[in-house]
């Protein structure tokens, strides 16, 4: 991945305004979309503040032929790598949103009780919802 690069004047520490957590999200997730291999689905999440639900290949039957067990096989093998692909993207999702907050959202951030939860599982998407409630309440205070 290169080098991360600032929004501009929608980096976090300039917002003047709670409505540009949007933008700002929006402009990172893509960056992240086009930087990571396949993040197609972590540059969906940040914008739907969701992940989508990944679902496992059911396995077949005991009286399953030998090429519906070796298609079961082929899709479980792609299903997990495509779990280890998103846990892997959303990791540097995290480190890259993280790096957009200024010293002052950080420090609102942590002071947050759901902040050590937050950061110790690198949960992307807890992330994002306390940048934005950071920044609604920076909004309402000032």
């Amino acid at each position: 991945m290169s080098r991360p690069q600032t929004f501009g004047v929608r980096h976090w520490s300039t917002l003047r305004q709670q409505d540009l957590f949007t933008t700002v999200t929006r402009d990172i997730a893509e960056y992240i979309g086009g930087e990571l291999e396949d993040a197609e689905d972590i540059r969906r999440a940040m914008i739907a503040m969701e992940f989508p639900d990944l679902v496992e290949p059911l396995r077949p039957g005991l009286n399953a032929s030998s090429y519906d067990a070796e298609v079961w096989k082929q899709d479980f093998r792609e299903y997990r790598a495509h779990l280890q692909l998103r846990k892997t993207n959303r990791l540097k999702a995290y480190s890259v949103v993280l790096g957009q907050c200024s010293s002052a959202l950080r420090d609102r951030m942590k002071a947050d009780e759901g902040w050590e939860r937050i950061d110790a599982s690198l949960d992307l998407i807890g992330l994002l919802s306390l940048v934005r409630q950071s920044l609604y309440s920076r909004a309402t205070t000032s």
